[in-house]
């Protein structure tokens, strides 16, 4: 599920330690995930813990439905 040492405190920051790690090979891939903030599709109490380390997330059953959002490693490739 991830490369969890892939972590920033803000979508710039995961996105720049993916390249780090070589998850994100393509600039074009790297520049469509720097726009889109994978923060903005969590619910706000799930961002800080959650939104910008590089594993899937799953709602609790606190949550009207459910939700998963895949690692972004798996959105790089």
């Amino acid at each position: 599920m991830g490369l969890v040492a892939s972590v920033g405190r803000n979508n710039d920051e995961l996105v720049d330690n993916l390249v780090k790690h070589d998850l994100i090979k393509n600039e074009r891939v790297e520049r469509i995930m720097r726009l889109v903030d994978r923060g903005k599709f969590m619910p706000e109490n799930a961002v800080e813990e959650n939104a910008y380390k590089d594993s899937a997330w799953k709602s609790d059953l606190g949550l009207t439905g459910f939700l998963h959002i895949s690692a972004p490693c798996i959105y790089a490739n």
